[in-house]
């Protein structure tokens, strides 16, 4: 995340040199994270499986599973940045075959592969799968359409730019895991590990929510430049239907999300009536928070993209970690294995609401330059300087709004 940023700042001030040295230094630096999550898991597991308080049975099984995973592990580093340098180097489609090719072929190998080896058939699916990806990626380098030639170099300079843009996404893989830990301690403790299916469905369907970063994703080639072109009516253009679509997205995922919910616990074998009727009403309570997910994380794309990585942060924080860390588990220690999913589902509006009143002053209302005439209230009670008697903003009062003079043709995003 944060090589790409910093590749597309330096490529919108035509600086395409050093953006070959950030992209060489961003796959290097993938390389040995790669490696060392290789090392935490051989290392660290069977301590962190102790903890967790699992049968026998159970522990072998994931022992199996991560031994071969662990190799898949190894590869995501490099496969999210190249993927996502190709995106940024403007080939999306590429990008996003390669995206939906990935969970296809393992969806499909998991099947074959499970049936003739069991749990460590699955793992082998998975890893198979990335490389299958990564031959896509690798297209893209020998079309004549590539840009992208990595330089092998380190800046200290750099190095902390880089985790400055990078650190939200960084972040949320560090919280997340700890965030399921916790949760699943806490339902095996309180209910027993006969629920653990419940929660597999749950943390698969969070992760399916990352679609809603790809709106974000298809900015971050564009925004940077615009800026870097001080062009206020672009920015404001991309994000009002970058907006829209993600809202859509987010409508979309939860209609169907609960109109699906009945068949979703047969996708996982989950067969026991009971975890049956608590994964489809959990379903049917999670697509609630969908709208709210998707329009976050605009909102936290775009303080990426317009050098406020400390708000970027705050957001992920709340809404990936905090919010769900609390209400999550209280619902499940004070009710019942259901209220698993109304306090997730009342995350993200919890996490609003926290937001708010930083979102609606000072630089960080500011910061953000539109927002849907419905919820204007909600996210920008300061951002907009009303001029006129008009329906809406004039052009210099959206100028204002971006953090700029009263020239209505310049851009200036303040930093974090």
């Amino acid at each position: 995340m944060g090589t790409s940023m910093l590749y597309a700042k330096r490529s919108g001030e035509y600086e395409q040199k050093k953006a070959d040295q950030v992209f060489g230094m961003g796959l290097m630096l993938s390389c040995i994270t790669g490696v060392l999550t290789f090392i935490a898991v051989s290392v660290m597991l069977r301590f962190y499986l102790g903890t967790l308080g699992l049968s026998e049975q159970i522990t072998q099984y994931v022992i199996v599973f991560m031994g071969i995973l662990r190799f898949d592990l190894m590869l995501q580093p490099v496969y999210e940045l190249v993927n996502t340098m190709i995106t940024t180097d403007g080939d999306e489609y590429l990008g996003m075959a390669s995206n939906i090719a990935a969970p296809l072929v393992n969806i499909v190998l998991s099947i074959i592969l499970g049936r003739m080896y069991g749990i460590a058939g699955i793992a082998m699916g998975s890893v198979i799968s990335t490389v299958i990806a990564f031959a896509i990626l690798g297209l893209h380098f020998l079309s004549k359409r590539n840009s992208l030639r990595p330089a092998w170099y380190f800046s200290w300079q750099d190095f902390k730019a880089m985790c400055l843009f990078g650190w939200n996404d960084s972040a949320m893989f560090f919280v997340l895991p700890f965030l399921f830990y916790v949760i699943t301690r806490l339902m095996i403790a309180c209910w027993g590990e006969s629920y653990l299916p419940v929660l597999s469905v749950l943390y698969a369907v969070i992760e399916m929510t990352s679609v809603f970063e790809s709106t974000g994703e298809a900015m971050r080639p564009i925004l940077p430049i615009y800026i870097g072109d001080k062009n206020v009516p672009a920015v404001l253009g991309l994000t009002k239907h970058s907006r829209t679509v993600n809202l859509i997205l987010g409508f979309a995922f939860g209609g169907v999300l609960a109109v699906g919910a009945p068949w979703i616990p047969l996708a996982f074998g989950i067969t026991d009536p009971a975890l049956t009727q608590i994964c489809i009403g959990g379903m049917r309570i999670f697509a609630i928070a969908c709208p709210m997910l998707a329009l976050m994380s605009l909102m936290n794309s775009y303080y990426l993209n317009t050098d406020k990585p400390g708000l970027a942060m705050l957001e992920t924080i709340l809404v990936q970690f905090l919010c769900p860390l609390v209400l999550a588990g209280l619902f499940i220690y004070f009710t019942s294995p259901e209220g698993l999913f109304v306090g997730y589902a009342a995350s993200p509006y919890v996490a609003a609401v926290i937001l708010l009143p930083i979102y609606a002053s000072g630089t960080a209302g500011r910061a953000f330059p539109t927002t849907l005439k419905t919820t204007r209230w909600l996210f920008s009670m300061r951002a907009w300087s009303w001029t006129g008697t008009g329906s809406g903003p004039s052009r210099t009062a959206r100028a204002d709004s971006c953090g700029t003079t009263r020239s209505t043709n310049t851009l200036s995003v303040p930093s974090s």
